[in-house]
């Protein structure tokens, strides 16, 4: 069994070991087992004294963030990454003491520059880097998904606010508005997002009628099961208001961010999942719909899913606000090939376990299916997809970290080398005085 190290080397492997993402990344551990809430209210434990929901049960939103900068955060951290190298450290010192007259060989201005120029130029690739990161992510995060609404059915799961990012990384397109009112702000937000593909496949050639709200392209914000769209209702497209509860339930699109736990969603054939999901019916006969898992595991053959039986009547937005039902699932995990969950029928009481089979993963693409249904289960930080990916690390190439001992070994090199050099030297003094007879 190795010992641990003690004392000076135990400090000295914690200080090599430092990572500048721990001082600047909160720690996101994953949250307790979970309970989620379709078609039915929350227990009163959920909520304190106050009636505001404990933040223990607060899921996490679906907002994922891969960059590492923001913009207060970009200069102190960026200059912290850079000084992890040893030799920009050394050199620094060796600019500071130039501005003492004691120690001043050169001007200031000239040893200072070269070193200005370097951490300039590599602060700006890694804030170029970064700004592509913030696109990437907002092209993820503002890509579209049909989440169940109208009918009086509302999510009475609780989220937890999103994450303000660093720039407005991609130009809004300029969306159709064929209607005033409080909802235009959000058409035309909605309409810088990077819809899937497969939505708009399925979207007929047709113009819509006059009077509906669209997204840019023409794309119809909501749709019935058939996919005719709902009439319009001037001033009532507002979020957080009861004023769509006698409407018939639709699918209305919202971006993934705003997708929430509890959230029942509708998938085409080609769409990204948007979040792990459980699934409750298909469009096939047996409920079994197909699944390419290649941004998860790398295989391209296709793996079949099906629904939970319990839940395979949901096969319509009607019939999805008048089932009521409990998730109860497990803690979030990374494993990719385990989760344990059931589903408790409110009427009945029945319950039904879960397992992999019955759930889409965050990554997978839908094939070979007309539409599937399903409730989510899992957002953001707790999906398996990105708990597996990680934080996004600081580059550091082999040379660079073979490097970086020198400079840290080169003084004790030196101090051993002056050291024996000073015994030497006394040696050969004591010598010749002890010759000289003194």
């Amino acid at each position: 069994m190795a010992m641990k190290p003690k004392g000076f080397v135990a400090w000295y492997d914690k200080i090599t070991d430092w990572s500048v993402e721990d001082l600047f990344v909160r720690p996101h551990p994953p949250g307790p087992p979970r309970s989620v809430f379709v078609n039915q209210p929350l227990p009163e434990y959920y909520h304190d004294k106050k009636g505001r929901v404990k933040k223990e049960y607060k899921h996490v939103s679906n907002q994922v963030i891969t960059s590492k900068y923001t913009i207060l955060t970009f200069i102190p951290r960026n200059l912290l990454e850079q000084f992890r190298r040893i030799a920009n450290i050394f050199f620094a010192g060796i600019a500071i003491l130039q501005f003492f007259h004691k120690f001043s060989t050169i001007s200031p201005g000239l040893v200072i520059l070269p070193l200005i120029v370097v951490w300039g130029i590599t602060a700006l690739k890694d804030g170029y880097e970064d700004i592509k990161r913030h696109q990437s992510d907002r092209h993820v995060n503002y890509s579209e998904v049909r989440v169940l609404h109208g009918g009086g059915w509302r999510n009475p799961n609780p989220m937890q606010s999103k994450s303000k990012t660093f720039v407005r990384a991609l130009p809004r397109r300029s969306a159709k508005k064929h209607i005033p009112g409080p909802r235009a702000a959000d058409i035309q937000m909605m309409g810088g997002a990077a819809p899937p593909e497969a939505i708009e496949d399925q979207v007929p050639d047709e113009s819509p009628e006059p009077g509906v709200e669209t997204y840019g392209g023409g794309i119809p914000m909501e749709e019935y099961d058939d996919g005719r769209v709902p009439p319009a209702h001037h001033g009532l497209h507002v979020f957080g208001t009861d004023q769509h509860a006698d409407m018939r339930p639709h699918w209305r699109r919202t971006i993934w961010e705003d997708l929430r736990v509890g959230d029942v969603v509708k998938l085409g054939d080609h769409e990204n999942v948007p979040a792990d999901i459980l699934i409750c019916s298909t469009s096939e006969d047996e409920n079994v719909c197909f699944v390419e898992t290649k941004n998860l595991d790398g295989e391209t053959n296709l793996k079949s899913r099906h629904a939970v039986s319990a839940l395979t009547h949901m096969r319509s937005a009607q019939e999805s606000t008048q089932t009521a039902f409990e998730i109860d699932c497990d803690r979030p995990e990374p494993h990719m090939h385990k989760l344990n969950a059931a589903v408790v029928m409110r009427d009945t009481g029945e319950r039904v376990p879960v397992d992999l089979q019955m759930c889409l993963l965050r990554g997978t693409v839908i094939r070979n299916t007309e539409w599937i249904i399903g409730v989510v289960m899992y957002t953001g930080r707790d999906t398996k997809l990105v708990l597996n990916a990680g934080g996004t690390p600081s580059k550091r190439s082999k040379v660079e970290r073979q490097m970086n001992p020198m400079p840290d070994d080169n003084p004790s090199i030196n101090g051993l080398v002056t050291w024996a050099f000073a015994l030497i030297t006394y040696v050969i003094m004591s010598a010749s005085c002890i010759a000289a007879g003194h």
